[in-house]
């Protein structure tokens, strides 16, 4: 066997492994989001009757997560179909969701000092958007 045809094979079984790898994550994805939609119906429906601040910010924390997930899913996805390209700008998506979350459940807590990590990660973030979108996209290297 010459090169060209081992490392033919070799990107063959990459690619094959990497697909598999795709659809391992996109079920787990799934699974997680339909065990995260159990746990906060569970959730309301013991609730229901007794709601405190400490439930309802386990609720906001079920429904955040479950955005997340499907967000993450819903990156993986696209970034399947478009072969690979787009990663960062989909990445970027996908953290800054994480980072609204972070925002969000620190504000109920309270936590003063949390708040202001969180939004400084987010201003960092929206940074990062902001020249993955302008710079890496516009000049085609993603």
């Amino acid at each position: 066997m010459n090169t060209e045809a081992v490392s033919e094979l070799v990107h063959k079984l990459g690619r094959i492994l990497i697909d598999v790898a795709e659809v391992i994550v996109i079920i787990f994805m799934g699974l997680l989001i339909i065990l995260t939609v159990y746990v906060a119906f569970k959730d309301i429906w013991m609730e229901l009757h007794s709601m405190t601040a400490t439930t309802i910010q386990i609720l906001v924390n079920d429904i955040l997560m479950i955005i997340i997930y499907a967000e993450i899913l819903r990156s993986i996805l696209i970034i399947r179909g478009m072969g690979g390209e787009g990663f960062l700008s989909q990445l970027s998506d996908v953290i800054f969701i994480v980072a609204i979350r972070e925002i969000l459940v620190y504000s109920i807590t309270g936590e003063s000092m949390d708040i202001l990590a969180v939004a400084f990660s987010l201003l960092i973030v929206t940074l990062v958007i902001y020249l993955i979108r302008t710079k890496i996209e516009k000049t085609g290297c993603s």
